[in-house]
């Protein structure tokens, strides 16, 4: 069965199918229920996001939100709210955290929301917005505020830690708010920096050489982590950085730190390379995107397809690297240490004793073309079809 969407909580599932309905299992949603079952149908949705309790759902034309109760026992019905949009704007990204929303517009506008089903008291400064700062006042979930101090960036990617915001603009800047308990912002962890409400930008210029210029063109949070992938002017290979917690090894350099505030680059992702039979050399392998979990990343590449194993108009497999925590078997590795650094998750359905690693494919069918999608949740990781 081919989804659009798929989410692995603590102790709910949530994914959306092909046809744009919710369907949600677990403990946490009915301990009882032997299948997933449907929660939301006919809404079109084509994204979904866990956070405060509650299950998010993006309306596939971007004009709403829909929040329903995660647990099937909770009798509050399902209801849709959306952002403050202007003519034709429409929610083009939507990311969670523990507690709050990030939506990002197809206008370059930030909106970001409380979630849950009753009134909020306090936040770590991840609305990016004067809300509940003092612990004076309370606030209603489900309710869009526009970061007013990012009106003049032209977003173009958001991305949500348990407390924490990222948000990427279209010349390569990037801006962080909230907790910054791990150095998750993306800089040293002292008394004054341990909440930023207002977003504050990440100085990677700083990184480099004064003629070096340097543009993050991607990025990725999850839990106490933060990860940016930063094109360089004077090399093909990108660099990846990451900061915040890697007290499980999730940062992927080869330590176990419990806070990281100055970004490190994750070596063994910016140095992957294969052969070019086409410039008869070795070229960098393009990192497509991170999965990450509360205590392991999965990461997926744009590598070159296999001639002679490539479907018409799909790719042979794209490779796979996962690293972090493995309390759960989560690695995927056939072993259950923690790993500090890169490895390649076991493909099972193929000859074990070959030791075959996990790649993902893109398949032409019937229905469209299908990608194999890989999902770092809670302790655990999932591959599924997507529609492209």
């Amino acid at each position: 069965m081919a989804l659009r969407d798929l989410v692995l909580g603590e102790t709910v599932g949530v994914a959306v199918t092909a046809r744009g309905d919710v369907v949600q299992w677990g403990d946490g949603y009915d301990a009882a229920a032997r299948q997933p079952e449907v929660t939301l149908a006919g809404k079109n949705v084509s994204r979904a996001v866990i956070s405060g309790g509650c299950v998010y759902a993006l309306a596939a034309k971007g004009d709403r939100v829909w929040v329903l109760p995660a647990a099937k026992a909770d009798p509050t019905p399902a209801r849709s709210f959306a952002p403050a949009l202007g003519r034709r704007e429409t929610v083009t990204a939507l990311e969670a955290g523990d507690a709050h929303l990030v939506a990002l517009t197809s206008a370059g506008r930030v909106f970001t929301a409380l979630t849950g089903l009753a009134p909020v008291t306090s936040t770590e400064g991840q609305l990016g917005v004067p809300v509940l700062l003092d612990g004076s006042s309370t606030a209603e979930p489900n309710e869009f505020y526009l970061v007013h101090s990012l009106a003049a960036v032209d977003a173009v990617q958001v991305a949500a830690g348990a407390h924490h915001t990222l948000v990427r603009s279209a010349d390569g800047a990037v801006w962080s708010f909230g907790e910054n308990s791990h150095g998750q912002l993306g800089f040293d962890y002292t008394d004054a920096t341990a909440f930023v409400p207002v977003p504050t930008e990440v100085p990677f210029d700083l990184k480099y050489r004064r003629r070096v210029h340097a543009a993050v063109d991607y990025i990725a949070a999850g839990a106490n982590q933060s990860f940016f992938r930063v094109a360089r002017s004077d090399v093909p290979a990108k660099d990846l950085w990451v900061s915040g917690d890697g007290l499980f090894g999730q940062h992927g350099t080869g330590r176990f730190a419990h806070v990281l505030g100055r970004p490190s680059v994750v070596r063994a992702i910016t140095d992957l390379s294969e052969y070019s039979e086409a410039d008869r050399a070795l070229v960098p392998i393009p990192l497509r995107y991170l999965s990450i979990g509360p205590t392991h990343v999965a990461a997926a590449f744009d590598n070159a397809p296999d001639p002679d194993h490539t479907p018409a108009g799909g790719h042979s497999g794209r490779i796979v690297s996962v690293w972090g925590g493995n309390e759960s078997y989560q690695l995927g590795t056939g072993k259950r240490n923690n790993v500090a650094v890169p490895v390649a998750p076991l493909d099972l359905a193929a000859d074990r004793s070959a030791n075959s690693r996990l790649v993902l494919p893109t398949v032409r069918t019937r229905a469209g073309v299908l990608e194999s999608t890989v999902v770092a949740g809670h302790l655990a990781t999932a591959v599924y079809c997507r529609p492209t």
